[in-house]
């Protein structure tokens, strides 16, 4: 069985941070995304994941050189618990015929 994830934007996505400081995020709230489709954009993300909590910023990490993303992002919550639940209902639905890969953020060092 094939589903479709419809989105329904409740608020406008200017209203939230595009990119935020990796130092300043809040590593507990925050989710890896991975396997991205190479159409994908942070605006989509902040809307897909809006249905799932509070979202406070996105950020996609761009080649220099061709400008696009890498293929992954971060998408940092207000509150854990949303983090916690869009890694349970996220993970593995599928965005442009790619299964998201979603987890609990780790830093790098």
């Amino acid at each position: 069985a094939h589903s479709i994830c419809r989105l329904v934007v409740q608020r406008p996505c200017s209203s939230i941070m595009a990119t935020a400081n990796v130092e300043h995020r809040n590593q507990e709230a925050t989710c890896y995304v991975g396997n991205l489709d190479p159409s994908v954009t942070e605006d989509l993300l902040v809307e897909l994941f809006t249905q799932i909590g509070r979202v406070n910023s996105v950020h996609m990490p761009k080649d220099k050189l061709t400008g696009l993303h890498s293929g992954y992002g971060f998408i940092e919550f207000l509150d854990v618990n949303d983090a916690d639940y869009a890694i349970q209902i996220m993970s593995m639905v599928k965005l442009y015929t790619r299964p998201l890969r979603v987890s609990k953020s780790s830093l790098d060092k």
